[in-house]
């Protein structure tokens, strides 16, 4: 054994020794490694990269702190955002950001769940899988498959029963991202609302576990079952970053990164994007990418215009996303397309423009809420949040 780990140890030397070799080299060849991301996939926090790429969000995890830690109360907290806000990168960072009493299990429901046994299954796997990998806790009691197909609510029940004493003082918190999944299955007849009574019962009935909701919508937004089984959840907001997080994240998005590179044009990017996270990353990325094509290593207010068609195309699904799908529809389309060429209106303008009055305070509250929309709060108007947003409505409309 001796001589593999010896082995093993040299191999990691070499490539450590390797790895900074070629730094240097890129260093002296004046090519910068470019460690911002521009497809928009959720952060890892195994990944020490994506570690350095993560910035802020600690008010947000202090108030989920603090609801966690309430064991006489404890309602369950819903994170509401917009899409590529971060909420999952939020969810999979919990493990290094809440205390070591509480034990978060990451659950996606992006992908359908194959009926109410496929679901509790996927529940289970997700649950066993974090906290098999929970330091100190050991081997997590199973949960009876055989059980679960005769009965699937009594054998899940059964196992959360066991789960509970095994857990001793410490909290599991069963994290589930796009959680609206669940409302759709049940309009496929996937399951029925019986799944909302579980997730009720495990808000309600167990001290040693805990439920967190995240997605897009808030409770009142889907159907009036979900505002009821679940009155007492607290909605946390998941914006845009603050200000100084996005500059850190410009500043120092890896160890090694010069923080120079970034810096005439910070003031820029936060403007055109409003520190929004995957637009930053999308521009900060594409500035990098056309230092290294030009041979620089430090952006100018040319390269921001050179390269904001190209933030335009990579970003085409999430702006095409937020005009014509999250706004809410045509009415949605029709609003952003006035403020895009327009500028800023107040309500009344906004509502002479449309014809279907009854939904418009619905369809302006709803844009309001996912940050697509920001009104001032001394003039009353409202404008397009990301000044790129209205760019790419712009362009489109023109075509």
């Amino acid at each position: 054994m001796r001589p593999l780990i010896a082995t093993l140890a040299t191999w990691q030397r070499v490539l450590a020794e390797t790895l900074a070799q070629a730094e240097a080299a890129s260093r002296a060849s004046g090519h910068l490694a470019n460690p911002f991301r521009s497809a928009g996939n959720p952060l890892d926090p195994r990944t020490s990269d994506d570690t350095a790429l993560f910035k802020g969000r600690a008010s947000l995890f202090r108030q989920l702190e603090g609801i966690l830690s309430d064991a006489g109360r404890r309602p369950p907290p819903l994170l509401v955002g917009g899409r590529r806000n971060g909420k999952t990168s939020i969810l999979r960072f919990l493990p290094t950001r809440l205390s070591s009493r509480i034990a978060p299990a990451f659950v996606s429901l992006q992908k359908p769940a194959d009926g109410l046994i496929g679901l509790l299954g996927r529940l289970a796997d997700a649950i066993t899988a974090e906290l098999q990998r929970t330091p100190g806790l050991g081997v997590p009691p199973l949960l009876d498959r055989k059980q679960l197909q005769q009965d699937a609510f009594a054998a899940f029940g059964v196992w959360m029963d066991a789960l509970e004493r095994w857990l001793d003082q410490r909290v599991l918190l069963l994290a589930i991202d796009e959680y609206e999944a669940l409302e759709e299955g049940m309009g496929r007849g996937c399951y029925d609302e019986r799944i909302l009574a579980l997730l009720r019962s495990l808000i309600q009935d167990r001290r040693q576990i805990a439920v967190l909701l995240s997605g897009v919508h808030e409770l009142d937004e889907l159907a009036p079952i979900w505002a009821s089984r679940l009155i007492n959840t607290v909605p946390l907001r998941v914006g845009f970053l603050v200000e100084d997080d996005a500059r850190a994240l410009l500043r120092e998005p890896a160890p090694a990164f010069p923080p120079a590179t970034l810096a005439a044009v910070s003031d820029t990017l936060l403007a055109r994007t409003h520190c929004q996270p995957y637009l930053l990353q999308v521009y900060a990325y594409s500035l990098v990418e056309h230092l290294n094509e030009t041979g620089r290593r430090s952006a100018t207010e040319a390269d921001v215009a050179a390269v904001e068609e190209l933030v335009l195309t990579r970003a085409t699904s999430y702006f095409s996303d937020q005009w014509r799908t999250e706004s809410g529809g045509p009415l949605g389309e029709q609003l952003l397309a006035a403020l895009a060429q327009r500028g800023p209106m107040d309500a009344e303008a906004l509502r002479a423009l449309v014809s279907d009055e009854a939904n418009f305070t619905r369809t302006l509250k709803r844009m309001t809420r996912r940050t697509i929309v920001i009104r001032d709060a001394t003039s009353r108007r409202y404008t397009i949040s990301i000044p790129l947003l209205a760019t790419y409505i712009r362009r489109e409309s023109a075509l």
